[in-house]
C-alpha cells in the first residue's frame, strides 16, 4: 500500500461492461475507521470504479461523515424507521441484541435500487486484491461460506445452530454464507424482498436461536437456495484462518478480501487480546495498519493540496 494513486472519482465497470454498480456498507461512530480503511482499500484495487458508494447509518454525526467524505464522494443513507421499528420489536424480546442492532442495518440494501448491481461490504473488510471478475459474473446473489460450511456442516433453519450434513430428522440450511460481502443483482433488489427480510425479524424467527448472528441468520434463510458461493479468498474470514489454511493451503496474504470478523484491528485492546490467544494474527493487523496509515497519509497530501491551491 505504498502507491497512494487514488483518482478524484472511484468506481469500476469491469471489462469494459456496461454495469452500473454501488458499493453499499453501514457504519457507526465506533466503526468510522474501519469504513476508512474498507473504502480506501477498495477503491486502491479498483481505481477506475465508477459507481456510487452508499453509507447507511443512525445519525452519523456530521463530523464523522465529513472525514469519510474526505477520501471519495458518498451518499449518505439514514437507515429508516421502518426497519428500526421491526429491530425494536426484535430487541424487546430477545435484549441480547440491544448492542448488535445496527448489524441489521445492511438488509436496506435492498432498498439500493436503480443499479444493475450492489456489493455489500462490512466495514472490517481489507481489499487485497481486485474483485472485478465478479461483477460479471450472471448469478443473483454472490457470497462466500461461513464457518459450517467450510467444517462440511449445515445449520438448523430454525435455530441457526450448526448441524452435521447427515442430519435428516430437522430441516436444515445448506452451503451457508457469511453476510458481509455480499454482491446482489438488481433481480433480487426488490420492494418485495426487502419486506420478506422484515417479515423474518420477528419472535418466531428467533424463538430458539442462542446465536449472537444478526443479518446473515435473515439473508441465509431468505435467499437459501440462491446463493452462488465463490472461493474463500474473495472473504476471507480470519477467525477461520487455521482452517481455511488447511482446506486450500493458501495463506491469508493471497486473499483478496480479508475480513476481520471477530477482533477489530482499530481496537487496540482487542487486538491485544488477539495476538496474546493467536500470534498468527499479527501480520494480518499489520497488513490493516499499513491501509491504514496509507489511508491517513492520502488525506493529509489532499487536504495539503487543497490549501495550496486556496
Amino acid at each position: 500500500m505504498e502507491n497512494i494513486k487514488l483518482p478524484k472519482k472511484t468506481i469500476n465497470k469491469p471489462n469494459n461492461t456496461d454495469i452500473n454498480l454501488a458499493l453499499v456498507t453501514v457504519t457507526s461512530e465506533s466503526f468510522v475507521p474501519g469504513t476508512l480503511v474498507m473504502l480506501f482499500s477498495f477503491l486502491e484495487q479498483h481505481p477506475t470504479f465508477q459507481g456510487d458508494i452508499i453509507v447507511i447509518h443512525d445519525n452519523l454525526a456530521l463530523k464523522y461523515r465529513k472525514q469519510l467524505e474526505s477520501l471519495t464522494k458518498i451518499i449518505f443513507r439514514q437507515v429508516s424507521d421502518e426497519l428500526k421499528s421491526h429491530i425494536q420489536r426484535l430487541v424487546t424480546y430477545y435484549p441480547k441484541l440491544a448492542t448488535r442492532q445496527a448489524r441489521f442495518f445492511s438488509l436496506e440494501t435492498l432498498l439500493v435500487q436503480n443499479y444493475d448491481k450492489v456489493l455489500f461490504c462490512d466495514s472490517d473488510l481489507l481489499f487485497q486484491q481486485s474483485v472485478d471478475d465478479l461483477f460479471i459474473l450472471n448469478k443473483p446473489l454472490i457470497c462466500c461460506g461461513d464457518g459450517p460450511y467450510y467444517q462440511n456442516n449445515v445449520r438448523d433453519e430454525e435455530s441457526f445452530s450448526i448441524l452435521p450434513k447427515n442430519t435428516s430428522d430437522k430441516k436444515t440450511l445448506s452451503n451457508t454464507f457469511n453476510s458481509g460481502f455480499i454482491l446482489i443483482d438488481k433481480s433480487l433488489i426488490t420492494d418485495q424482498n426487502y419486506q420478506g427480510l422484515l417479515a423474518l425479524l420477528n419472535e418466531k424467527t428467533w424463538k430458539n436461536n442462542t446465536l449472537s448472528h444478526t443479518d446473515q441468520v435473515i439473508f441465509n434463510r431468505y435467499f437459501s437456495g440462491q446463493q452462488h458461493l465463490m472461493p474463500c479468498t474473495y472473504n476471507y474470514l480470519l477467525r477461520y484462518r487455521t482452517m481455511l489454511h488447511k482446506l486450500d493451503q493458501s495463506s491469508f496474504k493471497a486473499a483478496k478480501v480479508l475480513h476481520f470478523n471477530h477482533h477489530k484491528p482499530w481496537q487496540a485492546n482487542r487486538m491485544l487480546e488477539a495476538v496474546v490467544n493467536d500470534a498468527g494474527l499479527l501480520p494480518a493487523f499489520r497488513l490493516w495498519n499499513e491501509a491504514y496509515f496509507a489511508c491517513i497519509k492520502y488525506l493529509a497530501m489532499k487536504n495539503l493540496n487543497h490549501k495550496l491551491m486556496q
